[in-house]
């Protein structure tokens, strides 16, 4: 056998340059392999990359595979992926970045089981962007359901909005993408990058979890069983996606204010889009406007 047979196969190189992996977790990062533990990363305008202890102490030199920043190298022997740091350098200097591929998922088999059940009864707190600790290191939770999707990416200011350099894992069993980043911080703007079942890329969507988005209610329209079709009378083209969904949160609009959605296929739950689902979430609404008029 070559002694290259751990090495990336030119598809997946092309594939992760083009924001386009179907599961860049299954080649990025650290895996053992026969010859030992390979290392790739992704990292766009280094000239060179090393693989560094948190000590900085090198433990491989990362061959450049593609000039768009696509690298990879052998710890040979090793049995275990180590903790390890990226220590990148170009003729502007150098910098040392954790690799947010090294890490495990961040959601549970019990968030997919719950989630295909339809009985997740705090998805706010598993979906949209959390700060968490996650392997002893801080930074933010990412996940969005997006079960039709080929790919997706998170891009924000962290990243220069660059879809390449945060592509997500797909969670087969729920069609949730997530990603843990290491050092991004609270607050953060952010997108998702998203290419649909067709191949082609989908405008930039907001995250319909983002409390950053979310604007207040002036006005509530309820409905039962969401279909495509409403937007055929809803004469907001901005509150619908290129499938024909609301951006929404909790039922409300993201884009236009005082549009609120009830009836929707995971409002809340999976039943939100049934006549028992409906009544819950309908509660919630009312019981949110009877709060606001006590205030007044």
């Amino acid at each position: 056998m070559s002694n290259d047979a751990w090495r990336l196969d030119p598809a997946d190189v092309d594939a992760l340059v083009g924001a386009r992996h179907g599961d860049p977790f299954s080649v990025l990062g650290a895996h053992p392999v026969a010859e030992g533990v390979a290392i790739r990363a992704f990292v766009p305008h280094a000239e060179t990359l090393e693989a560094r202890t948190p000590a900085g102490r090198r433990l491989a030199w990362l061959e450049r595979r593609h000039d768009a920043g696509v690298f990879e190298g052998m710890l040979a022997g090793r049995k275990t992926p180590p903790d390890y740091r990226l220590h990148a350098a170009n003729a502007g200097g150098a910098w040392t970045l954790d690799d947010p591929y090294r890490f495990a998922p961040s959601l549970g088999e019990m968030d997919d089981h719950l989630l295909v059940e339809g009985a997740h009864r705090r998805l706010w707190e598993r979906l949209g962007a959390h700060l968490t600790e996650h392997q002893g290191a801080t930074g933010v939770r990412f996940a969005v359901w997006a079960p039709h999707a080929r790919h997706v990416s998170v891009v924000g200011e962290f990243n220069d909005w660059d879809g390449r350099r945060a592509q997500m894992r797909k969670r087969i069993d729920s069609g949730i993408w997530e990603i843990f980043l290491p050092d991004v911080g609270e607050g953060a703007r952010y997108k998702y990058e998203i290419v649909g079942p067709d191949g082609a890329p989908q405008p930039l969507k907001a995250d319909p979890l983002d409390e950053i988005n979310v604007r207040d209610l002036g006005a509530v329209i309820f409905t039962s069983g969401y279909r495509p079709a409403y937007r055929s009378w809803v004469r907001f083209p901005d509150a619908f996606d290129d499938l024909g969904f609301p951006i929404q949160h909790d039922g409300a609009s993201t884009a236009v204010p005082g549009l609120h959605f009830m009836g929707t296929h995971f409002l809340r739950k999976r039943k939100s889009s049934t006549l028992f689902g409906m009544g819950e979430d309908a509660e919630v609404v009312v019981r949110t406007i009877a709060d606001r008029l006590s205030q007044l």
